[in-house]
């Protein structure tokens, strides 16, 4: 539930998003949705370098979900790097994303070339 409370701040661009999502991950540490939503509060915090890491452990526990590779890949762009991107986004199936998240994929993948 305050996973999905952070959620919808995140959406509405509430930086007040990581006060929830640090309570949902002081109650569920080895969650990767948990992990990813702790991850977009926290760039959306302004704490930019500890996203990347709870993205990136979000991806490591679940290395074939495809949205946490997504939301790392976007805060790595905005950090600059845009080769760590493209090798996160590599082992995504567009193919298994709905057309929201490909058409997200696809502007990513993008961004990575230039």
């Amino acid at each position: 539930l305050l996973n999905d409370l952070a959620w919808a701040q995140i959406q509405a661009k509430n930086p007040k998003a990581i006060d929830n999502a640090l309570k949902a991950a002081q109650m569920m540490p080895d969650n990767p949705n948990v992990l990813d939503t702790l991850g977009m509060a926290q760039a959306l915090a302004g704490k930019r370098d500890e996203g990347i890491a709870s993205l990136r452990t979000a991806v490591n526990l679940a290395p074939i979900s495809p949205t946490p590779r997504i939301h790392l890949a976007e805060q790595l762009i905005a950090a600059g790097d845009k080769k760590g991107a493209a090798a996160v986004l590599t082992p995504v199936d567009a193919s298994r994303l709905d057309k929201s998240d490909q058409e997200k994929l696809a502007l990513l993948n993008k961004m990575t070339l230039n």
